[in-house]
This record gives structure tokens, C-alpha cells and sequence, in this order.
């Protein structure tokens, strides 16, 4: 199965989603940069506010695609000891790809909140969208921080993503929807006929255009 582009993929999101159609205490959060395209579908869908949530990953040396953690936007890090580990990773490159992390989250959190205020998540139905999952550990990341966000219910909405990673990620969340769950899992970009690479001015202006 292949996705036109990520709203095609939040079209479909939205139609498995539409018992939180117009509920009054939803709200959509896109994990930028791609994620918040197929969020701004969902949302838009759903007649529910959107904005972003901040993660970014830890990626490996070698292999920045490998993710050994991620950096969410309150500062808090979730890492993969293990993986840390096996491929013997220097302390100093950890600490310093956190202090990269932090500061870009910091600064891309000025420009996409700069013309829209932060959406309130206490209390609230919350419903995280990404573009696709290879390892999760963003989205695991951006889950585990939002629960202390007392959310009525979190839900994680992803089109595509390996089996073993989607099971992580329902034990974080309440609910898991996915569209697309198979193997061998080679990168989300394959089950996009158009995966372009979303900029911070792009996420900007769908915040911007979200009621």
C-alpha cells in the first residue's frame, strides 16, 4: 500500500478517527516537521485545534536514522541504553547531540508558536499524529511526556510502521491506529509516492491556517 502524499495519509487517518469527530476537549498534535502535514489533514478533518509536539531524535554516529533516543520539548530524554551500548557510543556524543537537540527544539518552538499561541493539553483528548515509525522513538518519547499531561485519553495515529514498533507503541498509548503495519520495514518514505521534505516555514503556515 502506498499513500498519495501525508494528507492523503490523514484523510485515511481521519476516517479511522472519526469517533473524536468535533469533540469538545480534542486536540491534534503533529510531530514536526512531516507529521504536522498529516496532522493539519486530521485535524481539519475532525474540526479539532492543532498544533505541534517537539521530539526530536538521538540519532546513532554512523547512522543518524538509527535512533538510539529522543529529545522531547520539555527537555526530557528517553534513550536506549542497549543500543547505547552495543555500539559502544561515546558519553560526550550523547550529551552533546541532547544540547543540539534542546536548542533546536527551542528555537523551532519560537518560530511555529511566533503567530499561534500553544494549544492547552491539560485535561484534554489527545491525539499524536507522525508521518510513519521506523524504530518510534520519537513518537515513544512524545507519548511518555505527554502523559504527564493528564490526558483524558492519548492516542498515537500513525499511517505506517513496523509491527514489533507499533506494539511498543500501544503500551504506551490508550489507543494505537495504524494503517500500515508490515514487514521487512525498509523506511516510511517507500510507502509515499510523494514524500517531500516539509520545511519550518510550511509547518508554520498550516498552524497558522488551522482555526
Amino acid at each position: 500500500m502506498k499513500f498519495t502524499n501525508r494528507s492523503s495519509a490523514g484523510e485515511q487517518l481521519a476516517a479511522q478517527l472519526s469517533a473524536y469527530q468535533d469533540i469538545a476537549n480534542g486536540v491534534v498534535l503533529g510531530i514536526p516537521r512531516g507529521g504536522v502535514e498529516v496532522a493539519a489533514r486530521v485535524a481539519a478533518l475532525l474540526h479539532l485545534p492543532l498544533d505541534v509536539f517537539m521530539a526530536r531524535k538521538i540519532g546513532a554516529p554512523e547512522n543518524a536514522e538509527f535512533a538510539l533516543g529522543a529529545v522531547a520539548g520539555n527537555g526530557m530524554v528517553i534513550l536506549d541504553e542497549e543500543s547505547v551500548r552495543i555500539l559502544h557510543v561515546p558519553q560526550d556524543y550523547i550529551l552533546d547531540t541532547i544540547r543540539e537537540a534542546r536548542d533546536r527544539i527551542q528555537h523551532q518552538l519560537a518560530l511555529y508558536h511566533r503567530e499561534h499561541a500553544p494549544v492547552d493539553l491539560e485535561h484534554k483528548i489527545i491525539i499524536v499524529v507522525d508521518d510513519g515509525v521506523a524504530t518510534g522513538a520519537t513518537m515513544k518519547a512524545s507519548l511518555r511526556v505527554l502523559r504527564e499531561s493528564h490526558p483524558i485519553k492519548l492516542i498515537a495515529a500513525i499511517p505506517v510502521g513496523p509491527p514489533l514498533t507499533i506494539e511498543e507503541i500501544r503500551e504506551i498509548a490508550d489507543e494505537t491506529i495504524c494503517l500500515v503495519a508490515e514487514e521487512p520495514f525498509v523506511a516510511v518514505g517507500r510507502f509515499y509516492e510523494n514524500f517531500d521534505q516539509v520545511s519550518d516555514e510550511e509547518v508554520s503556515a498550516l498552524l497558522h491556517s488551522n482555526p
